[in-house]
């Protein structure tokens, strides 16, 4: 892992973000909530009071493919971050309110950072860069990439839904490139974003894959199973 991006503070506070998530909880006590998507909502609610925005706006509550099912994406306040560029943290949903099994986000976690180390330096432009991460994969820090186009910040809908920042056609290409260095992605539908002026893939928690005859093949970097594994049996 290079040098952190995040201060001292900036880590520290994230870290204990990050926990009062997952666990569902708020530093002044219990939260009385009829169930564990309210629980969530209140400590997100929470995390969004401490300056983090999230990444999905508001206005777009239609599309549940960008919701998280095993993770929240917020931008990283500045006065979190050494240095002026932007960044997002992605925390692991509170362990009860995923539509998937409490270990889920930091499998995909996990699963992100080990795409990005096992990248070559040519399939690596085709990715938005993760630079730093929880050792238990509770979070991970990576560059911010523009989704959707927007007028005065407001984000632009078509037919109810928002309106990429880039044509689909552009995307056809990126995926054509992607496949001539060796690398591609499963689930492209939103996995897209505007990063230093080129499209990249923003989203890659389990659906990279390599060609088959790559040097790089998927199943000598990541197991899934084995990840699953580790935290279904956490005694957590």
């Amino acid at each position: 892992m290079s040098k952190s991006v995040l201060t001292d503070q900036g880590k520290e506070k994230i870290e204990r973000l990050s926990q009062l998530l997952y666990q569902g909880e708020l530093p002044d006590g219990d939260i009385e909530a009829e169930t564990p998507r309210e629980t969530e909502s209140i400590v997100l609610q929470y995390i969004e009071n401490q300056d983090f925005e999230p990444v999905v706006p508001d206005e777009i509550p239609t599309i549940d493919s960008l919701r998280g099912s095993s993770r929240k994406v917020f931008k990283v306040p500045g006065n979190l971050i050494i240095g002026s560029e932007n960044y997002v943290v992605k925390f692991v949903r509170f362990r009860n309110a995923g539509r998937y099994d409490e270990w889920a986000g930091r499998k995909q976690n996990e699963y992100e950072v080990q795409v990005w180390q096992e990248l070559n330096q040519e399939q690596k432009e085709f990715f938005v860069p993760i630079r730093d991460w929880d050792s238990d994969f509770f979070w991970i820090i990576m560059d911010y990439a523009e989704m959707f186009s927007r007028i005065d910040g407001d984000v632009v809908l078509e037919d109810g839904e928002p309106q990429l920042c880039y044509d689909r056609e552009d995307e056809e290409w990126v995926l054509d490139q992607m496949e001539s260095a060796d690398v591609a992605i499963s689930d492209n539908r939103f996995a897209f974003g505007v990063h230093d002026g080129q499209l990249k893939c923003l989203d890659y928690g389990t659906k990279v894959m390599w060609d088959e005859g790559s040097a790089l093949d998927r199943e000598e970097v990541v197991d899934i199973d084995s990840i699953a594994n580790k935290y279904m049996t956490d005694d957590e």
